[in-house]
């Protein structure tokens, strides 16, 4: 089994788990055609952007074996399996992932379609980004929405208590500290990127702006051109 995202809907696909919506459909309608959906959901054509959006691809338990490649009464069984099944990742200068690269003026968060997953959501919000905040305290993973603010700015709800939170907290006390001294350096800062699936070895690449790892065949696609663009 490949651990390729495209590889993952076409499983979906064939075990009759994901439908293909071909007609236009407004970026505020796709949450709720989601929620009401007995499969996922690949909006080919959203109205105003140039690419699609795929969702509910974890919704039911068949989903969440596809993406395990086992039956679904096995699920818990791979899932321990797997996490045990480990293996070092393959470290390459390059990969589909940077075929696009946005960066400075050039990035524009908004080209994305982000929908509103909640009525009461401050505004488009990219649910489940996987973060890995370093600092001098250590580093940690975990699972953030996003809420979109500009093109250029995301924010996060720190208000919960979490690892990222209690980071935050000591960055804070000691960006006092600094500004105080006259050093304005605050001793945390936050990537975020993709998970690969567990047990398989993944190829990864460093992010040219950040310093991070991330795998190296995300990617983007562009319907306008036909083919996929990739950041």
């Amino acid at each position: 089994m490949t651990t390729e995202f495209r590889d993952f809907l076409q499983r979906l696909i064939e075990r009759g788990e994901l439908r293909r919506v071909s007609e236009e459909v407004d970026l505020r309608q796709l949450s709720a055609r989601v929620a009401a959906s007995p499969r996922a959901l690949w909006f080919e054509r959203v109205k105003g952007y140039e690419m699609g959006v795929v969702s509910g691809i974890l919704g039911s338990r068949n989903r969440m074996a596809a993406s395990l490649g086992c039956d679904h009464r096995d699920i818990g069984k791979t899932f321990l399996r797997k996490l045990q099944d480990k293996c070092r990742p393959v470290m390459v200068p390059t990969g589909p992932v940077k075929d696009v690269i946005r960066t400075g003026k050039d990035v524009d968060l908004t080209a994305l379609p982000v929908p509103l997953v909640s009525r009461l959501d401050g505004g488009p919000t990219s649910p489940r980004r996987s973060g890995l905040p370093r600092s001098e305290y250590g580093r940690n993973v975990g699972m953030y929405r996003l809420m979109i603010r500009t093109g250029r700015e995301t924010s996060i709800d720190l208000v919960s208590a979490s690892d990222l939170k209690l980071f935050y907290e000591r960055a804070f006390e000691a960006a006092g500290r600094c500004v105080r001294r006259g050093d304005r350096r605050a001793p945390v800062a936050a990537d975020g990127r993709g998970a690969r699936g567990a047990g398989r070895t993944g190829r990864i690449r460093t992010c040219r702006r950040t310093g991070g790892r991330a795998g190296a065949a995300g990617e983007v696609r562009n319907r306008r051109s036909g083919g996929a663009g990739r950041r």
